[in-house]
């Protein structure tokens, strides 16, 4: 008589970036802005944003979705560096943006009358 036997392997891994945002992202003032960050690992890595040196990140203006910061309206305050963290019980990574806040420029029409 045979008998099998089967036993279910769980990888382990530590946290590991698919996608970060680039080393600057640039945001218009008064309009929306995504920071992606995406990582995977088992157990699924926990992903939270941070701004660098430590300051709040963006009050009532700013959602975390999926790994991403949401910033719904972009303030001249909201520029400088934001760090993603994905952490498991594996390990820690880290990824830093920085954040450039621009105006919207003004819209100029030319009127030409004949």
């Amino acid at each position: 008589m045979i008998i099998k036997i089967i036993i279910p392997v769980v990888a382990l891994g530590k946290p590991n970036f698919t996608i970060t945002p680039p080393v600057q992202v640039t945001g218009y003032l008064k309009q929306p802005t995504i920071l992606q960050c995406h990582a995977v690992g088992y157990p699924v890595p926990e992903i939270k944003w941070t701004r660098f040196p430590s300051s709040p990140l963006p009050q009532g203006r700013s959602i975390e979705i999926n790994g991403s910061l949401h910033i719904s309206s972009v303030e001249d305050d909201d520029e400088g560096d934001y760090k993603c963290n994905a952490k498991n019980k594996l390990g820690l990574i880290m990824h830093r943006t920085f954040l450039k806040v621009k105006s919207v420029g003004k819209l100029y029409y030319i009127v030409t009358v004949n």
